[in-house]
C-alpha cells in the first residue's frame, strides 16, 4: 500500500511539473486545457504563442489546410512563431528603406489648393501636387497611394492616387502637376482650408512607368 501511495505522489508531482515546451499542440482547444501549464511560460513567449495559433487559425479561414501546423511542441511553435515575426519584421523595414529612397527619387510636394464643388458630394478642394523627378531616367506614368499629413495633427489619410499619365514624359530633373479633388469632411481639408496649414505628401505606394517600358514598384 505505502508503494502504490507513493507511486501516486509521484504521478501528481511529475503532472505538476509539466514542463510546457514540451506540450504537443493538437488543436486550439489545447491553449484552454493546458491554461495553467502556459502560466509557466515568459511573456514573450506567451505572446509569441498565441501568435502562432492565431496565424494558424486565420490560415484555417482563408482556406489553408491547418493540420500541418499542429502536431508541434509548445517550443516548436514559439520558435516557429519567432522566425516569422523577424521574417516579417524584416521584410516591413526593407520595404519602409526601398519606399524611403523612392520617395527621394520621386517627390511628390504640396502646390497650393482650390475650393470645388463635387457634383453629388457638395463642398471639395482641389489639392495642387507637384511631382518633381529626381532619378536619372524620364517618367512616362505614376500609380499609387500619396500619405497626407498636415502638422500638428495626430493622423493622416492616404489618397488613391490611382493612374497618372504624363504627355509628354516628365524628364530628369524637370516637375509636373497633379490636381486631386478631395471632399472637406476630414481634420486635414479643415486646415488645409483655413490656409495657415503646414501640409506634408509622400508615396505610400507607387509604380513608376518608364518610356523604356521598364517598371519600378514599392508597396
Amino acid at each position: 500500500m505505502k508503494k502504490v501511495f507513493a507511486l501516486a505522489i509521484s504521478a501528481i508531482l511529475l503532472v505538476g511539473c509539466t514542463n510546457p515546451n514540451d506540450i504537443v499542440l493538437n488543436s486550439k482547444e489545447d491553449i484552454e486545457k493546458h491554461a495553467e501549464d502556459f502560466e509557466k511560460l515568459s511573456n514573450e513567449d506567451r505572446q509569441l504563442l498565441a501568435a502562432y495559433i492565431i496565424r494558424v487559425e486565420l490560415g484555417s479561414l482563408g482556406g489553408q489546410d491547418n493540420k500541418a501546423a499542429y502536431g508541434v511542441t509548445v517550443k516548436e511553435a514559439i520558435e516557429n512563431q519567432r522566425v516569422f515575426a523577424a521574417e516579417k519584421e524584416r521584410e516591413k523595414k526593407e520595404a519602409e528603406e526601398k519606399l524611403e529612397k523612392l520617395n527621394k527619387s520621386y517627390e511628390i510636394g504640396f502646390g497650393g489648393f482650390e475650393k470645388v464643388d463635387i457634383p453629388g458630394v457638395g463642398d471639395g478642394i482641389k489639392l495642387k501636387m507637384i511631382f518633381k523627378n529626381n532619378s536619372a531616367k524620364p517618367v512616362s506614368a505614376i500609380s499609387g497611394d500619396v500619405n497626407l499629413s498636415v502638422e500638428g495633427l495626430n493622423q493622416s489619410r492616404d489618397l488613391l492616387l490611382g493612374d497618372e499619365v504624363f504627355n509628354p514624359a516628365v524628364e530628369a530633373g524637370h516637375s509636373s502637376e497633379i490636381n486631386f479633388v478631395i471632399d472637406t469632411n476630414s481634420l486635414e481639408a479643415t486646415s488645409i482650408m483655413q490656409g495657415t496649414a503646414v501640409v506634408k505628401l509622400k508615396f505610400s505606394k507607387l509604380t513608376v512607368l518608364h518610356p523604356d517600358g521598364s517598371i519600378e514598384t514599392v508597396e
